[in-house]
């Protein structure tokens, strides 16, 4: 009878952790980063899939797209919306945002849509697109007023009421 003598603990798996239990998580953890990095790039011209920018949806649309949407949509309704200012005495001021001069700030609101989910932080950006998996995110539409139209409205308003 033979007997093969072995070191205690060098048998096929004794004081070795198996591979697969390492390797296996690390190649799904490189292929999800693959994957994210390969979206990413192909929308880099593109906002965020799912992204309204003041109730307009602007999801997965180019620059031009964006502009002609919340031209369309947010930026000539808006001129035309009527402002009304109440006193207690029930004596109205009505006027329209367009009259007042002020608009949406289309410029600004376009590159806010395509900034978010493509800037700041890794862990800035992972949030966003976290937020477009479980939710529509919504990027504020920025306003602007030109000129001195409000002010003289508000004048108006305080010289009638005193």
């Amino acid at each position: 009878m033979a007997v093969i003598a072995r070191p205690a603990g060098t048998g096929t798996y004794a004081g070795r952790f198996p591979r697969k239990f390492v390797i296996a998580p690390l190649v799904v953890l490189a292929a999800l980063c693959a994957l994210g990095i390969g979206v990413n790039a192909a929308i880099s011209d593109r906002a965020l899939p799912r992204v309204t920018v003041g109730g307009v949806d602007v999801g997965g649309a180019t620059l031009a797209e964006i502009r002609d949407r919340l031209d369309r949509e947010a930026t000539r309704p808006w001129a035309t919306a009527r402002v009304a200012v109440v006193a207690a005495d029930g004596t109205t001021w009505t006027t329209t945002n367009g009259a007042l001069a002020l608009a949406p700030d289309l410029e600004r609101a376009v590159s806010d849509a395509l900034a978010y989910g493509h800037s700041g932080s890794v862990a800035q950006r992972l949030l966003a697109w976290a937020e477009v998996l479980r939710a529509d995110p919504a990027v504020p539409l920025a306003m602007r007023s030109t000129g001195t139209a409000i002010d003289g409205w508000v004048n108006t308003i305080a010289r009638d009421i005193d």
